[in-house]
Formats: C-alpha cells, structure tokens, sequence
C-alpha cells in the first residue's frame, strides 16, 4: 500500500515538472518576426546545467561540424562550438538532440536559450563572458604589481596567480616562442599598453596584434577557469606571417623575441619604422659604431702582402645588445675534470664602452675592428648572451656562466653620460638541456618563479643568478 501511494506521489511529481517545463517553452515560444525575449534566473531552468570546467575559448573557434568561423556559439554545457542558432543549425539541432540549450555567442558574448531563441541576463553568467573576453579598467592594470591574487583552478582545482601560469606547447617545438612570450609579459608599459586593447588597439586591424593582446589579457585574468593559457590562435597566426618559424623544429626564443618586437612596432606604426610605439619607447636605443676594415692585399712577390684600412662611423638604433661569451677552456683540471669557467656581466658589457675593439671576421676574407659606445639608454635593456655557434657540422653550446645581478645593475661604466642608472633584472630565459625555460619576478610578492611550458615553480633567488642565461631583461629603475 505504501509503496502504491509512494509511486503515485513519484509520477504526480514528475508529471508536474514536465508541464512546468512544457508551459516554460510554450510561455516563451516567438514567432519568427518578434524580437528575443530577456528573462530572468527565476525564470530560466537551465543555469544550473552549465559546466565551466569544460569552456575553453582559447582554441580556435570555428563550428565543430561545418568548420566555419561566422556566426559561431559555444554550448555551454558541453564547450562544443557550433554555428547559428535559428531553425535547421547546428547549434539548434544540437540543442535538440543533446538537452543542451544555453549557448553563448562568440562574436558579442550574448548568452542565449535554444530551442526557445530567448537572451539569458543574469550575474552569475559574467564570469563566462569575461573569460571570452578579458577586459581591464586602468585601475585594474595600475593594482596588477601592487596587488597579490591568488585564483583557484575550477578545472583541476590548483592555485596559481594572474600573470604567473603556463603557456601550451604546441608540437613539443614551441618552448621558444613561449618564453618568449613570458618575458615580453614582464615588461609593463608594453604589458598595459595590450591589457588596454579598447583604449589603445580601437583602430588596429592586424589579427596577430589583436590576438597578442588578447593573449596577455587571458594571461593576466584574475578569473581565469583554468591555470594555464592555450597560445594556439596567436601563434597559428604569428607563422602564417613569419615562415622562418615552423612547428616541429627548435625556435630560437632570441630570434622570435626581436622578430615579435620588430613586427609589433610595424603594425602599430602603418610599417613606419621611425615613428614611435610603446615597443620603441621600451626598447629602443642608441649606439655608435665605428668600424675599421683591414684589407690585405697582394704586393709583388707571392709572400709579400699590404694592409690597408678603411674607417667609417654611424649610429644607429637597436633593440638588443649582443654579450659575446669567451671561448670555454678546452683543457682539464688537476682532477682531469672539464673547468667550467665563470665570467661577470660586467666584463662582457665593456665591449660597449667605446674603446674596445671587437674583430669581426668578413665573408670575403678580411677583418672587421668594432668600437660600440651607447648614445642613449632604454627604459628596458636586454641582453642576448651568445652561447651557440656553427660549423659546418653541428651546433656547439658554450656553457659558461655568466654572473649578473639581480638589482642595481649599474651601468655607468659603459655610459658616463647616464652615471647613476641602475636597472633590476625582470626576465630571465635560460637554456637547460634541451629546452628553454624562465625565471620571472613578481614585483607584488618579491619572489622569482621558473616558467616552462605548463609547469609553474617557485625559485629562490640564487637559482636565477647560476643559470646558463640566454637573454636577460633589465628594467630601468
């Protein structure tokens, strides 16, 4: 008797939900030329069924079955993309055949019932549009090195800070290019420039600049799903402009590092390289070189030769100073042990000093004598510390450490006019092995971390300065 009343009561009760459910679509059903209804979450039944742990809108987003990037949804159930949402598409019909029914307009981050073709307005659905599209007042950039934040993980549950998470590797080749990228993130006015893409990018058209910004502004976001960022799109995008670069093969973090800051200033300048951008005003500076080639020529008999020179000067901009690391030893201690040599920062930079002469050997057999001397300072310097040479056979790594400070760079030896500067290391890329890695500060905490790839670690200061560094990135003070 119990259990009869017990399955009456059940049945009465679903019976109940599925008329409240029919009534909800027959309440909201439009006819073809009427606009799309609003309703509230006391209204919508379908909130709850949203799975954040599946959106992930940093992949390319294209229809998951005809391939087309107009007009494209994501469901939000799921984190499928599909194209449309009328009659006949397939966001429609997936709507239909999977019970998924809020699905979220990429282009404009408008959130909407299917079958039913209403918007959906409600609170708890601003965190989805916002990872879509992370969007930074300038008090939000002005508190991102002030204050600390730590967001936890709805994907796997960790803990991470905005600006500190790991970058995909796409083909297990792209560690270059997401160093990289780190490091450029380190650098603030051009870090702030991109975060404030409504403000500064509104007249910019170049995709690859769009998805730059669009990149660092997922890297920064403090209400992020996950603890990591996919760079797929941008750099998808960056090699269909830079075929030197190509998936599957190594990629130089120095090359790609200048390449990017070369391309960013030609596309914020109409590909006018003496106008001014944030990547100019960051990293541009000044240096005279005078050179002095030393001819040798033939003079009557066979043995006897004539040298003759040939000086000229010129100044001209740069972006980065290239550190040429000395020969390592190929002799072996007292304990038949390879030495490893050590070098200091400041030795190397003496070959911009101005009276130093630095022999540089040329295709046709002569020799090129070097004096660099610095005009003009950057509110950023970088340094590209030379360690990999070729030959004909293979590429040779020197392995040298080069000793630098993390603070008070001073530079005043190389540049009297600008005695008293002194710069703090912001970036570090270093080559372990076989890959690239780096070591970031976090100017709100006043830690250092070591990137590479997905894998995000606390470093104390001391691993920074003993690695074999690759570029340096030094932040004026």
């Amino acid at each position: 008797m119990e259990e009869s009343l017990k399955r009456k009561l059940s049945e009465s009760v679903q019976s109940s939900e599925s008329e409240d459910t029919n009534n909800h679509h027959k309440k909201l059903k439009t006819n073809g030329n009427q606009s799309v209804q609003n309703i509230d979450e006391s209204e919508c039944p379908y909130l709850d069924t949203i799975n954040r742990k599946v959106l992930d809108f940093d992949f390319e987003k294209v229809c998951s079955e005809t391939l087309s990037n107009t007009n494209v949804y994501c469901c939000l159930v799921d984190g499928k993309f599909f194209k449309g949402k009328g009659e006949s598409t397939p966001a429609y019909i997936h709507s239909l055949n999977e019970d998924h029914h809020l699905f979220m307009s990429i282009s404009n981050g408008k959130i909407y019932c299917l079958p039913d073709n209403y918007e959906v307005n409600d609170k708890s659905l601003e965190d989805i549009k916002f990872n879509l599209n992370p969007t930074y007042s300038e008090k939000d950039v002005e508190e991102l090195d002030i204050q600390l934040k730590t967001v936890t993980s709805i994907s796997n549950g960790a803990t991470f800070m905005p600006g500190f998470v790991g970058l995909n590797s796409i083909k297990q080749s792209t560690d270059g290019i997401n160093v990289a990228i780190q490091a450029l993130t380190r650098i603030k006015p051009v870090r702030d420039f991109f975060l404030l893409d409504q403000k500064n990018l509104s007249k910019v058209k170049s995709r690859s600049v769009l998805l730059f910004s669009e990149l660092l502004r997922k890297i920064w976001n403090p209400k992020n799903f996950k603890n990591h960022v996919n760079p797929l799109e941008f750099v998808q995008s960056i090699l269909s402009n830079a075929k030197q670069f190509k998936l599957g093969e190594s990629i130089d973090p120095v090359q790609f590092f200048t390449w990017l800051l070369n391309y960013l200033h030609g596309e914020l300048t109409d590909n006018q390289p003496k106008q001014k951008s944030i990547i100019s005003e960051s990293f541009r500076g000044r240096i005279t070189i005078t050179s002095k080639v030393i001819k040798r020529k033939k003079s009557g008999g066979a043995d006897k030769k004539q040298v003759e020179e040939t000086t000229s000067q010129n100044t001209t901009p740069f972006m980065f100073l290239t550190l040429d690391v000395p020969s390592a030893p190929i002799f072996k201690d007292e304990y038949e042990r390879n030495i490893l040599p050590q070098v200091s920062l400041f030795s190397l930079l003496s070959k911009f000093n101005g009276e130093k002469e630095t022999a540089v050997p040329l295709n046709d057999g002569n020799v090129e004598m070097r004096k660099y001397k610095i005009e003009k300072l950057p509110p950023y310097l970088v340094f590209h510390v030379k360690r990999f040479s070729k030959n004909f056979f293979f590429e040779e790594k020197n392995n040298t450490i080069v000793n630098f400070p993390l603070n008070n760079l001073d530079i005043s030896e190389i540049a009297p006019d600008y005695s008293g500067s002194h710069y703090n290391l912001v970036a570090n890329i270093c080559h372990d092995g076989s890959v690239y890695k780096i070591h970031v500060h976090n100017v709100a905490e006043g830690k250092w971390y070591e990137i590479q790839d997905l894998d995000v670690k606390e470093v104390i200061a001391e691993e920074v300065s003993i690695s074999q560094s690759f570029l340096l990135v030094y932040a004026k003070q």
